[in-house]
């Protein structure tokens, strides 16, 4: 196996290969045993990456948004008066308690995400972390704290994590004696998730 079939295993996994490609590949996984562990090295690493990103508080704000705009259709749908469409709205947004969280997020896609353009993407600090680790297996939280350690001795508040085909952004916000916060932002997703990495002391 080569650099090449490791990155034909990647475009492999995320149905991107030609026919030619994928009968090459699923011949070469049936014959060797390094292209198999590197299979499973990327969909462990895919795993973990989308486990890290992947919160319960985002699944539940999704359902929210939804409830929501189905209410406000239910309402209309009634010709309510101003006064109750607005009424219902509020009790929306009060059942939801998840006021901060909405804001936040909608926060993010308006100011956040612009932000990031190829150029100033392409241009930050890269952290390349190889798929196959020493142990087998690979924590998303390691591994940003490892590059925000990283990051702090370089003096650095922003870099990108490259972990096999997925980058994370990460930006660090706030940095004490002890303790380190930012967030790290999934850019194919743009799924992002706040840390705090405090020192042993």
């Amino acid at each position: 196996m080569n650099e090449h079939d490791k990155i034909l295993i990647n475009a492999y996994l995320d149905n991107e290969v030609s026919f030619d490609d994928e009968r090459y590949i699923d011949l070469l996984l049936s014959e060797d045993e390094d292209a198999i562990e590197y299979l499973n090295a990327v969909k462990l690493s895919n795993n973990q990456i989308d486990n890290f990103f992947r919160s319960d508080e985002i699944g539940a704000l999704k359902k929210n948004v939804e409830n929501f705009t189905k209410g406000i259709q239910g309402t209309s749908k009634q010709n309510n008066t101003t006064s109750e469409l607005i009424e219902n709205i509020i009790n929306t947004l009060s059942s939801m308690r998840m006021i901060p969280v909405f804001a936040a997020v909608l926060l993010f896609s308006i100011i956040i995400i612009p932000i990031y353009d190829n150029q100033e993407i392409d241009a930050l600090y890269e952290f390349n972390t190889p798929i196959e680790r020493s142990d087998d297996t690979i924590s998303v939280d390691t591994l940003i704290e490892e590059t925000v350690l990283k990051m702090k001795d370089l003096s650095l508040n922003e870099s990108k994590l490259i972990v096999g085909d997925s980058s994370i952004v990460i930006i660090i916000t706030k940095e004490d004696e002890n303790c380190i916060l930012g967030n790290a932002t999934l850019l194919e997703s743009s799924q992002t998730r706040e840390f705090k990495y405090c020192l042993d002391q």
